[in-house]
């Protein structure tokens, strides 16, 4: 999921900011100490979602 602006300030010259919203799977995972006496663990959730923000200047050739 995204969204985005697009700006032409001059001729052929434009400006733009973008962002995105990557969702990804999430994990549980458990985590041995090994050789721990009675085998210690811990299971954690791991989340895995990710935030992009993009800015661009663009020129256009022969416009």
């Amino acid at each position: 999921m995204g969204a985005g602006l697009k700006y032409g300030f001059a001729p052929n010259w434009s400006l733009a900011i973008e962002y995105d919203h990557l969702f990804m799977p999430d994990k549980t995972t458990t985590f041995t100490v090994v050789g721990a006496p009675g085998g210690l663990f811990s299971t954690e959730r791991i989340d895995q979602d990710v935030d992009l923000v993009g800015l661009r200047l663009n020129y256009r050739w022969g416009g």
